[in-house]
């Protein structure tokens, strides 16, 4: 088992209004393991920022995000970390962003044109960082723990699906080793193209 770690995050405000100097009084990032019990809001509310929706409602009547969160943590292969730091002067959980995987494959997304690139037996990584916390490192943070967990517990390889157009993200993937699969781009919903990369972790 893995012992998740703690990071001192500089420059995040936990309020979500600014920055703060470094310093002793800077918040911790935290990371724990995404349950079953976060699904109904946190998953869903995470993956509206992944998929460039403007609400969990709009999201849930994407019927190609729906198996990234529906159900979550009830199946074989769900697995998932969230980066969390706690408000000034008490102990209330702010969650700052997660990463997650789920072997889409079986539940019958690879039978749609949409998600050809799908496999069985390969997981399928979402991840998103909360806007207000966006540029401040956290999403590198989280991707190295993520991955680092995600070997220590027997994960093999994982891919995902990113927007051509999301320089940084591309470029986050790429600086954690994931390399383009040849020959992947689709058309995704919105009339762009996706790319699917890969990484191998054993």
């Amino acid at each position: 088992t893995h012992s998740f770690t703690q990071i001192s995050v500089q420059k995040i405000d936990a309020h979500g209004g600014g920055t703060m100097n470094n310093n002793d009084d800077a918040p911790h990032l935290f990371f724990r393991r995404l349950t079953a019990s976060d699904q109904d809001v946190l998953i869903w509310q995470l993956l509206s920022y992944a998929a460039h929706e403007p609400s969990v409602e709009a999201t849930k009547s994407q019927e190609c995000c729906i198996p990234y969160a529906q159900d979550f943590g009830t199946r074989r292969g769900d697995f998932g970390i969230l980066a969390t730091a706690h408000e000034h002067n008490n102990d209330k959980e702010l969650v700052l962003g997660g990463a997650w995987i789920r072997l889409l494959g079986t539940q019958g997304m690879a039978t749609t044109a949409y998600n050809d690139h799908i496999q069985n037996d390969i997981p399928e990584l979402a991840m998103a960082v909360v806007p207000n916390y966006r540029g401040k490192g956290i999403g590198s943070k989280l991707l190295s723990e993520f991955l680092t967990v995600a070997k220590q517990n027997g994960i093999q390889q994982i891919n995902l699906s990113c927007r051509t157009d999301n320089v940084a993200a591309m470029r986050l993937y790429e600086r954690h080793g994931f390399i383009k699969i040849p020959n992947s781009e689709i058309t995704n919903r919105v009339g762009g193209t996706n790319v699917s990369m890969t990484i191998m972790l054993m």
